[in-house]
């Protein structure tokens, strides 16, 4: 459903240019249109004026051919100011339209949503109007097309804006996996001192197991979901879930684990949005990756305590992708595994009671944040436990 939904903003951002373009020329044409006839119209009239004036200059022998003449034209004039106020007033009027559809398609979207403008395409999810969605779970990884078919691109879940000294985390051990702030994580950040250069988050539906073992280091996940580092140069909300493109991935090993970083770039139009590799974003901005690695492992040793080891080794978009998809994998197992109780190894799965029951009704709350008029159909569906695929 929100692969659909993308596609239909997708397709709104090129339909929607044109078709004011259309609205925009349409009266400038009409106005052309009504000048020319408008002026054909009076030429004519006033031919016809000039040669009923001469004949009955004739008839009468007194009046002037000339006065005749004058007249006819004047009485053109008229009809033609007249043609040219009524091409101009349905112009205008077209034109009003035309700009008052366009500010409803840009301000337009679910409320509390997070569309972005029409060039950017929408770059984060609206959420539903109730919190009883995971950011975790029912957010999905893969941005497919209306035709459920792979674009190539993810979602992730921005956690730690650029800029700022703050941490929030997705907490996979609380009902509904909500982001909450680390006070502990936020002071160590404001005693570091230096603002998070970077948007810091991480995919939904993806698990670093602890039970798999890293095959280039040896070293469990961290039980975590997989990290996200976004190398794009605005600032992104808490909570806000972007369409990303995967640039590839460094590890971190912290206290024994597997703590791997996968760079992105935010698809919304920028300098980066089009960087396909790291070797892409050097390009652009030089420097850029060599900056986000030094803050990492800066801050990881401002205490002079922490024994955790950056990896600077970068690994490709390809390999990078095949991470995020086994980790994807693992994050299927880990779900498969929910008890009565909804959790599985100590994490937040779903609501205690029967698994189709709680999807069917997630389904329900994602659909009637989108598409209020349906709703209700939906929520009866759902309330009748009626597994909807």
């Amino acid at each position: 459903m929100d692969a659909a939904y993308q596609t239909f903003d997708a397709a709104k951002a090129v339909a929607f240019p044109l078709s004011l373009s259309l609205l925009v020329l349409y009266p400038v044409g009409l106005f052309a249109w009504t000048a020319i006839e408008g002026h054909a119209a009076a030429r004519v009239q006033t031919k016809a004026k000039v040669v009923d004036r001469s004949r009955a200059a004739d008839a009468t022998e007194g009046e002037p051919a000339e006065k005749a003449h004058k007249e006819g034209r004047q009485q053109g004039a008229r009809s033609r100011s007249a043609l040219l106020a009524r091409g101009l007033a349905v112009a205008l009027a077209c034109l009003a339209v035309g700009v008052s559809s366009g500010v409803a398609l840009v301000s337009g979207g679910a409320p509390g949503g997070g569309r972005a403008g029409l060039a950017g395409r929408r770059q984060t999810m609206p959420l539903a109007p109730t919190a009883d969605i995971s950011l975790w779970h029912d957010v999905s990884l893969h941005v497919n097309s209306w035709l459920d078919e792979d674009t190539g691109l993810f979602h992730y879940v921005n956690e730690i804006p650029l800029g700022t000294l703050d941490k929030h985390e997705v907490q996979p051990g609380e009902p509904y996996n909500r982001i909450v702030e680390d006070p502990v994580g936020s002071a160590r950040l404001r005693a570091f001192g230096r603002p998070v250069p970077f948007n810091y988050g991480c995919f939904p539906q993806t698990y670093r197991d602890p039970e798999e073992i890293d095959e280039l280091h040896g070293a469990p996940g961290d039980d975590d979901p997989l990290d996200v580092l976004d190398v794009s140069g605005h600032s992104v909300g808490v909570g806000a879930v972007v369409e990303c493109r995967i640039l590839g991935a460094v590890c971190l090993v912290d206290e024994g684990e597997a703590d791997w970083k996968v760079f992105v770039v935010n698809t919304k139009p920028g300098p980066l949005s089009h960087a396909r590799s790291v070797e892409d974003v050097e390009q652009v901005v030089p420097g850029r990756i060599q900056e986000m690695l030094g803050w990492m492992e800066d801050f990881k040793h401002s205490t002079g305590k922490d024994t955790a080891t950056l990896h600077y080794k970068v690994h490709g978009a390809e390999w990078a992708a095949a991470l995020v998809e086994r980790d994807h994998a693992s994050w299927r197992r880990l779900v498969a595994e929910a008890n009565a109780n909804g959790t599985a190894r100590g994490h937040w799965i779903r609501p205690a009671g029967p698994a189709e029951t709680h999807w069917s009704k997630q389904f329900a709350k994602l659909l009637s944040a989108r598409v209020p008029k349906v709703a209700g159909v939906v929520n009866r569906t759902a309330s009748q436990g009626v597994f909807v695929a």
